[in-house]
């Protein structure tokens, strides 16, 4: 047992989220979708200090597709709907790359879905100048930034209680990630929150270049 999960035990609190990691081994050549050239694999050991790097991610809780910037944790763009097809993850690019203006060639980094894979995807992306990444096949890790967002959006909203309209879930939905970048503290920023992490870089960077 754990030093937390023993501190939780001797004094009866119970964890937000408590149900452990459990790993699923599948044959990737059941699953293994081709990837046209355009697409890298995203493999640069210093993703974390880019500022001029995406990643996305997809799920059905409320039919929302996000895109995170690496460097701050931050929810840059995000498109809520009711259906998976590839326009809710053109919707959350588009609001990205507009939000942020970013340089061209920004990468873009997401999984093997369909979505991300699609001709429509890939046409977007040329037209917004920015460059798809994908990740290794079978490797759920690749994308793990996004999924960890997920997490915690369903384990400090979205699961805590019922939603009896889709219209309330995508309200509790878009106030979590004004939430999240601008209150909600991160261990891997030093305890700053996404919006201090980058006011205090955009500081830090005329005097580094001084």
């Amino acid at each position: 047992m754990s030093g937390i999960a023993t501190v939780l035990d001797a004094t009866s609190v119970t964890a937000l989220v408590d149900r452990g990691f459990r790993g699923m081994a599948r044959d990737r050549a059941q699953w293994y979708v081709p990837i046209g050239d355009r697409r890298t694999k995203d493999r640069l050991s210093d993703a974390a200090r880019d500022h001029n790097r995406l990643q996305a991610g997809l799920r059905a809780l409320v039919e929302q597709s996000i895109s995170h910037l690496i460097a701050s944790r931050r929810v840059v763009g995000f498109a809520l709907a009711d259906h998976v097809r590839t326009e809710l993850v053109a919707d959350a690019l588009a609001n990205a790359v507009a939000a942020r203006d970013p340089a061209a060639g920004v990468i873009f980094h997401a999984d093997r879905g369909c979505q991300y894979t699609s001709g429509d995807d890939a046409l977007l992306a040329d037209e917004l100048q920015v460059t798809l990444s994908s990740g290794r096949a079978g490797q759920c890790w690749d994308n793990a930034l996004a999924e960890s967002f997920f997490a915690s959006l369903k384990g400090e909203c979205l699961g805590q209680q019922p939603w009896p309209t889709r219209t309330a879930a995508r309200r509790a939905t878009v106030e979590y990630i004004a939430w999240f970048n601008g209150t909600r503290l991160h261990s891997a920023l030093g305890y700053l929150t996404p919006d201090e992490f980058e006011t205090t870089n955009r500081k830090e960077e005329p005097s580094k270049v001084a």
